[in-house]
Protein backbone atom coordinates (compact mmCIF):
# COMPACT_ATOMS: atom_id res chain seq x y z
CA UNK A 1 0.00 0.00 0.00
CA UNK A 2 2.57 2.26 1.27
CA UNK A 3 4.58 1.78 -2.58
CA UNK A 4 1.55 2.45 -4.17
CA UNK A 5 0.77 5.89 -2.89
CA UNK A 6 4.69 7.04 -3.16
CA UNK A 7 4.42 5.64 -6.46
CA UNK A 8 1.70 7.88 -7.26
CA UNK A 9 2.24 10.78 -5.97
CA UNK A 10 6.04 10.43 -7.38
CA UNK A 11 4.44 9.65 -11.22
CA UNK A 12 2.13 12.71 -11.02
CA UNK A 13 2.86 15.24 -8.67
CA UNK A 14 6.38 15.43 -8.14
CA UNK A 15 8.97 13.76 -11.20
CA UNK A 16 6.57 15.44 -14.15
CA UNK A 17 7.88 19.27 -13.14
CA UNK A 18 11.35 18.23 -11.99
CA UNK A 19 11.51 16.21 -15.72
CA UNK A 20 10.28 19.78 -16.83
CA UNK A 21 12.79 21.75 -15.49
CA UNK A 22 15.52 19.29 -16.73
CA UNK A 23 14.38 18.99 -20.07
CA UNK A 24 14.66 22.20 -20.42
CA UNK A 25 17.70 22.28 -19.06
CA UNK A 26 17.32 24.42 -15.94
CA UNK A 27 19.98 23.13 -13.06
CA UNK A 28 18.03 21.74 -10.10
CA UNK A 29 20.66 20.90 -7.84
CA UNK A 30 20.89 17.59 -6.34
CA UNK A 31 19.11 15.99 -9.12
CA UNK A 32 19.86 14.33 -12.75
CA UNK A 33 18.04 12.79 -15.32
CA UNK A 34 18.65 9.54 -16.03
CA UNK A 35 17.85 7.84 -19.94
CA UNK A 36 17.34 4.46 -19.78
CA UNK A 37 15.85 2.39 -22.84
CA UNK A 38 12.33 0.31 -22.10
CA UNK A 39 12.65 -3.06 -21.55
CA UNK A 40 9.36 -4.41 -22.82
CA UNK A 41 8.72 -1.05 -25.98
CA UNK A 42 12.14 -0.19 -26.16
CA UNK A 43 11.25 3.80 -25.94
CA UNK A 44 13.77 5.83 -24.36
CA UNK A 45 12.16 6.45 -20.97
CA UNK A 46 13.64 9.81 -18.57
CA UNK A 47 13.59 9.50 -14.92
CA UNK A 48 15.10 12.55 -12.54
CA UNK A 49 16.90 10.98 -10.08
CA UNK A 50 19.46 11.73 -7.35
CA UNK A 51 22.44 13.32 -8.50
CA UNK A 52 25.17 10.80 -7.35
CA UNK A 53 28.18 11.58 -9.17
CA UNK A 54 31.03 10.65 -7.31
CA UNK A 55 34.34 11.25 -9.76
CA UNK A 56 33.80 9.15 -13.17
CA UNK A 57 30.87 6.84 -10.98
CA UNK A 58 27.40 7.69 -10.69
CA UNK A 59 25.22 5.85 -7.58
CA UNK A 60 21.68 5.46 -7.82
CA UNK A 61 19.82 4.92 -4.30
CA UNK A 62 16.48 2.69 -5.94
CA UNK A 63 14.03 3.52 -3.32
CA UNK A 64 11.79 0.99 -4.36
CA UNK A 65 14.45 -1.80 -5.01
CA UNK A 66 13.77 -4.07 -7.93
CA UNK A 67 9.93 -2.62 -8.48
CA UNK A 68 11.37 0.20 -9.69
CA UNK A 69 10.83 0.59 -13.80
CA UNK A 70 14.59 2.36 -13.91
CA UNK A 71 16.22 -0.52 -11.90
CA UNK A 72 14.47 -3.28 -14.22
CA UNK A 73 15.33 -1.07 -17.51
CA UNK A 74 18.95 -1.13 -16.81
CA UNK A 75 19.07 -4.77 -15.47
CA UNK A 76 17.75 -5.45 -18.94
CA UNK A 77 20.30 -3.18 -21.08
CA UNK A 78 22.65 -1.77 -19.14
CA UNK A 79 23.53 1.59 -21.29
CA UNK A 80 22.36 4.47 -20.17
CA UNK A 81 22.71 8.26 -19.98
CA UNK A 82 22.60 10.95 -17.93
CA UNK A 83 22.31 14.76 -18.04
CA UNK A 84 24.02 16.28 -14.98
CA UNK A 85 24.39 19.33 -13.38
CA UNK A 86 27.39 21.38 -14.22
CA UNK A 87 27.94 24.55 -12.09
CA UNK A 88 25.15 26.59 -12.92
CA UNK A 89 23.53 25.08 -15.99
CA UNK A 90 23.12 21.49 -17.00
CA UNK A 91 25.40 20.10 -19.52
CA UNK A 92 24.37 17.74 -22.78
CA UNK A 93 23.66 14.49 -22.53
CA UNK A 94 26.57 12.57 -20.77
CA UNK A 95 27.94 9.26 -22.70
CA UNK A 96 27.52 5.97 -21.30
CA UNK A 97 29.53 6.53 -18.27
CA UNK A 98 32.45 4.39 -16.98
CA UNK A 99 30.67 3.10 -13.84
CA UNK A 100 27.38 3.03 -12.93
CA UNK A 101 26.29 1.73 -9.60
CA UNK A 102 23.03 0.77 -8.04
CA UNK A 103 22.47 0.57 -4.77
CA UNK A 104 19.24 -1.45 -3.36
CA UNK A 105 17.62 -1.32 -0.34
CA UNK A 106 18.29 -3.73 2.38
CA UNK A 107 16.32 -4.78 4.96
CA UNK A 108 18.11 -6.53 7.70
CA UNK A 109 16.17 -9.58 9.27
CA UNK A 110 15.10 -9.36 13.07
CA UNK A 111 17.16 -12.10 14.69
CA UNK A 112 15.60 -13.66 17.23
CA UNK A 113 17.12 -13.33 20.76
CA UNK A 114 17.62 -16.10 23.00
CA UNK A 115 17.30 -16.36 26.61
Amino acid sequence: MKHQIVHTLQKYVLNPPIKLALAIRLPLPGYALLETKGRKTGKLRRTPVGDGRIGNQFWLVAEHGMKAGYVRNIERDPHVRLMLREGLSCSCWQPPLLSLRIRLPTHDPVLPTSG
